[in-house]
């Protein structure tokens, strides 16, 4: 950063803590995430996301629990053209 983090705006403070955020780029695994364009909507099971149990899925910049969901639920995200979508799904 190239300013001075004691006087940065609360919202992009927000950004630069999010621990959920963090914690994907810390990921040991270090698998990456999808680019996605506009809306996707698929099957979790088309991106090889079987578990039987499900996932906790989790919205990590609204920090909204998305609920759970099964490998045959279908998931659909919009995303603004100059936005960005950031989920985490947690095997169950």
């Amino acid at each position: 950063m190239s300013n001075d983090l004691r006087a940065i705006d609360p919202q992009f403070k927000d950004i630069l803590q999010n621990r959920d955020v963090i914690a994907i780029d810390q990921d040991p695994l270090a698998i990456m995430g999808r680019l996605v364009l506009n809306t996707v909507q698929f099957a979790l099971s088309r991106v090889g996301m079987n578990n039987t149990a499900g996932y906790q899925v989790k919205d990590l910049w609204s920090k909204q629990d998305m609920g759970v969901m099964k490998p045959s639920d279908t998931l659909k995200v919009s995303v603004p053209p100059t936005g960005i979508s950031m989920l985490k799904a947690t095997v169950i």
